[in-house]
């Protein structure tokens, strides 16, 4: 009867076996990318934060945050910086 037990607690993983082997395919599946798509991740979250900040920084200005996106606005700043 002792043998059956043994053989059932083995062939059976456990959930704190089954959250190790989960996270260990996690985690080689993340060694697995390249340099460049690490880069690449980089780059588009750095754009959604300049997004947003630009965003929220004109909106506590005063103005829409949607028109922090205009380009219209863009070329008044540039407008300002040139002296045209």
């Amino acid at each position: 009867m002792s043998n059956q037990n043994n053989r059932t607690r083995t062939s059976k993983p456990n959930r704190k076996e089954q959250l190790k082997r989960g996270t260990q395919k996690v985690r080689a599946r993340l060694q697995q990318l390249l340099w460049w798509h690490w880069l690449i991740i980089i780059v588009i979250l750095a754009f959604i934060c300049a997004i947003i900040g630009l965003m929220i920084g004109y909106a506590v200005g005063g103005g829409n945050p949607f028109q922090a996106l205009n380009p219209s606005t863009w070329w008044e700043i540039y407008q300002l910086i040139r002296g045209n």
